[in-house]
């Protein structure tokens, strides 16, 4: 029986002596980051953008992005606009922040109105998967 109180104690006084490890924290998105996303090599180079980020009830935050410097069979660079995302669906598909852009990025206040009145519908989504799957169906 001493032994084993011995033992446990051993144990505890390591452990302590362990260091501790930060939590890695969960990404904060901020209107103007630009990140770069977790997809297939073939979209190297294309860089999300945080447009707007509008709290929604239903799913928390509702973070609107624009996907630059998508390359295709075109010779310029195209960019997928003003695309809705939950937060979780965006933790899963960036790796790092990129840059801070020094202004806010232009997104048309209609468009946004537009989409706030037909999700409120019901008949305009939000992406809450990877935005890779996305692209895969969009920009194949």
């Amino acid at each position: 029986m001493i032994a084993a109180t011995r033992y446990v104690a051993i144990v505890a006084m390591l452990v302590a002596l362990i260091p501790k490890l930060p939590a890695s924290p969960l990404p904060e998105f901020k209107v103007g980051q630009c990140w770069a996303l977790r997809a297939d090599p073939k979209y190297r180079g294309a860089e999300l953008v945080v447009v707007k980020i509008d709290p929604e009830p239903v799913l928390g935050e509702v973070i609107f992005v624009d996907i630059e410097n998508l390359h295709g069979q075109e010779e310029s660079p195209s960019t997928l606009s003003f695309i809705p995302v939950s937060r979780s669906a965006l933790r899963m598909s960036v790796d790092r922040v990129t840059r801070q852009l020094p202004n806010a990025p232009i997104y048309l206040e209609s468009q946004y109105r537009r989409w706030k009145t037909t999700y409120v519908e019901g008949k305009r989504f939000v992406v809450t998967e990877p935005l890779e799957e996305l692209l895969k169906k969009a920009w194949p």
